[in-house]
Order: structure tokens, then C-alpha cells, then sequence
């Protein structure tokens, strides 16, 4: 039952040619993350591309997916890390057309302590 559960919800994993996802995907990962195994995510993100080309290799559905590992980051801390790239890519694929435009300064959390390790002095 769990083993059909998985089947049928899993379209990363388990991608038919119905399931293949073909909007852009933006996959951000913490290289020091316990709770989601990087090798995993690499797995998922390699099998998301290899799934998009056999099944629609004229649409290049797998150019719109992106991986992005962040070193030293943990679960929580790779999206704050990455916080200005994941806000682009959202203004870029999903946007609500709300004319909200945010300076670079305004996104970026690269210099937050927890992205650099280094606490505020």
C-alpha cells in the first residue's frame, strides 16, 4: 500500500511520461543536510533530467531544472543561503505579475551568519 502511495505521488521519482514535471524546478540543497541526504537529492535531480529527455526530448523540459548544492549548509540554513537566487527564480518562472521588484541587497542572506559561519561581532 505505502509501496503504491509512493508510485503514484512521487512524479520526480517515479515519472511516467504523464508525471514528468514540465514547468521549471529550482532544487536548492544544504551539503551538510541530515534530514534530506544530498547524495538523494542528486539521485532525484539525476533522475528528474534523465526521465524529461527520454519522454520529451524535443520539449527540453530538464533545461528548466535546477540544482543547486550550498556548501557547509545544513536543512534549514541552504534556502537563507540562497535566498536571492530563489527569489529570481520565482520572479522569473512564477511570477503574480505583482510589480514588486526587490533590490539585490533586499534578497541576498549570503552574509547572514548562518551562510558564513562567522557570528555578527
Amino acid at each position: 500500500m505505502v509501496q503504491k502511495f509512493l508510485a503514484d505521488n512521487q512524479p520526480a521519482t517515479n515519472a511516467t511520461a504523464a508525471k514528468v514535471i514540465k514547468t521549471p524546478v529550482f532544487i536548492i540543497q544544504g551539503a551538510n543536510d541530515q534530514a534530506v541526504l544530498p547524495d538523494m537529492t542528486k539521485l532525484l535531480y539525476a533522475n528528474m533530467k534523465a526521465k524529461a529527455t527520454t519522454y520529451f526530448p524535443q520539449n527540453g523540459y530538464a533545461d528548466g531544472y535546477k540544482l543547486t548544492i550550498v556548501p557547509k549548509a545544513t536543512h534549514t540554513q541552504a534556502i537563507v543561503c540562497q535566498n536571492k537566487e530563489a527569489v529570481d527564480f520565482i520572479q522569473t518562472y512564477m511570477s503574480a505579475g505583482t510589480g514588486i521588484v526587490l533590490t539585490d541587497a533586499q534578497k541576498d542572506a549570503s552574509t547572514n551568519e548562518n551562510c558564513t559561519g562567522i557570528a555578527p561581532t
